[in-house]
């Protein structure tokens, strides 16, 4: 007699065949950062802001080398002129007298001392070049987490696909056998009935798993900077560091933490304002020189021609006796930006310490949990061999036989849960510490 199979079974077992067919390029976890690594557009962006720093960061910005410029200029004019020289002299009268000058300059002005401003300023830029090379590193170290997240995401919804597949062709032979004992009058239908019911909640379950696997490739995809439907396949193999000390991680974390750095660059730009703000308490030496030629010709005039061609120098100095308090203004307020950044110092090391307390003790607790889990899986295995024997046998009710099944799928989920929970804590915890860029295997 012929088996009854519900429709939607064949449905989910065709979409999903063709889903497995269609998978193309193969990725592991190095392959991602490496990729994401070069191509993500947060990565592109923040490596060109270093290049802006980078030539901010010149003497010429600061002012330290001289400004070397020239200008020229042409004039004529056309008018009725009348000229007294002297009183004893006749006044000079011109009809449509023309006026002409001629006169261009090369010169240059170098700023000789101004309080050091100058250099303190090409100090800060070099150390916000600094800064801005420290802010690249968090956006590479935060893709590398991002991408971990999302591959090991992928990977952890592949093996709960993989169970649930196991678990739907369980439930369909379970159906199958009370199907047909229902036939030939063995089998009630409240058996039947739950038997499907059982099989119908296994293909959602397949259903949603497929749908979370799609999405969690478009989020790879998006942090990969490429098409969001590329479609590929993972490859996971997870180890972990087995030389990972304690007190050797804290103590880089407290000095190579991207963050701690970061507010150790800014408090050193804080200082570096606080002496610029100072500088403008002292007067500024210029240097001021050029050469030039001029040619002046009036009809009017006297002289009616004038010619120069030669070098002119000079020092200048200047000094703001009052503008309104803004130089007094400044250095107060720099020097609370300085305040400002000690206390962002101590808070960031602060909070630096007890996040990868709490990451080392989540660390250890989930490769305590993986451990247990493995002997856990090894127990619900052989209690679902037993059981399932045992329902062969119809000695056990289907209730029974279920509450194994699920017992056997959910050990499955946690191990795996474990297993890449483990991992994740481990990447934060490199993370912390400053390692994570530092050659360490993925």
């Amino acid at each position: 007699m012929k088996k009854y199979i519900p429709k939607p079974y064949y449905i989910i077992m065709l979409v999903l065949a063709s889903w497995t067919v269609s998978a193309q390029d193969t990725l592991t976890i190095e392959q991602a950062i490496s990729m994401a690594l070069r191509d993500n557009y947060e990565v592109r962006v923040a490596k060109n802001n270093v290049h802006v720093r980078q030539n901010m960061a010149a003497p010429g910005m600061a002012g330290l080398l001289p400004v070397l410029g020239a200008d020229g200029n042409a004039s004529y004019s056309n008018r009725d002129t009348r000229v007294l020289i002297t009183p004893e002299n006749p006044v000079i009268e011109a009809p449509s007298a023309v006026s002409t000058t001629i006169q261009g300059q090369v010169g240059l002005n170098y700023v000789l001392f101004d309080g050091l401003g100058n250099v303190y300023t090409f100090q800060s830029l070099k150390t916000q070049h600094g800064l801005s090379e420290t802010e690249a590193r968090m956006t590479l170290e935060n893709t590398i987490v991002q991408v971990s997240n999302a591959f090991y995401n992928l990977a952890l919804l592949q093996e709960n696909y993989h169970t649930a597949v196991e678990a739907l062709e369980i439930s369909r032979e379970r159906y199958q056998r009370q199907a047909t004992r229902s036939e030939y009058g063995r089998a009630v239908s409240s058996e039947v009935l739950n038997a499907r019911v059982d099989l119908n909640q296994d293909t959602v379950a397949l259903i949603t798993l497929k749908t979370e696997i799609e999405n969690a490739k478009r989020d790879i995809n998006s942090l990969l900077s490429r098409e969001i439907d590329t479609d590929f396949v993972i490859k996971t193999n997870v180890t972990f560091h087995e030389d990972l000390s304690y007190e050797h991680l804290l103590s880089q974390a407290m000095e190579q933490n991207a963050d701690v750095i970061a507010a150790r660059q800014n408090q050193a730009i804080a200082r570096l304002d606080q002496k610029i703000a100072q500088a403008a308490y002292f007067p500024t030496l210029s240097l001021n020189a050029g050469y030039g030629y001029m040619r002046t010709d009036n009809q009017a005039g006297v002289p009616l021609f004038i010619q120069a061609l030669g070098l002119n120098a000079g020092v200048t100095m200047t000094y703001n006796i009052f503008d309104g308090n803004r130089r007094r203004i400044q250095e107060q307020n720099a020097k609370l930006n300085l305040q400002t950044s000690e206390m962002l110092i101590k808070q960031e090391l602060l909070d630096t310490k007890r996040d990868f307390r709490n990451t080392w003790d989540n660390y250890q607790t989930a490769l305590t949990v993986l451990q247990t889990e493995r002997e856990n899986l090894n127990a619900a295995e052989a209690n679902f061999k037993r059981n399932q024997e045992l329902y062969n046998l119809g000695r056990i009710s289907n209730t029974q036989f279920r509450e194994a099944q699920l017992n056997l799928i959910r050990s499955k989920f946690a191990i795996s849960n474990a297993l890449y929970s483990a991992k994740l804590s481990e990447i934060e915890l490199l993370r912390i510490s400053g390692q994570l860029l530092k050659g360490s295997d993925q």
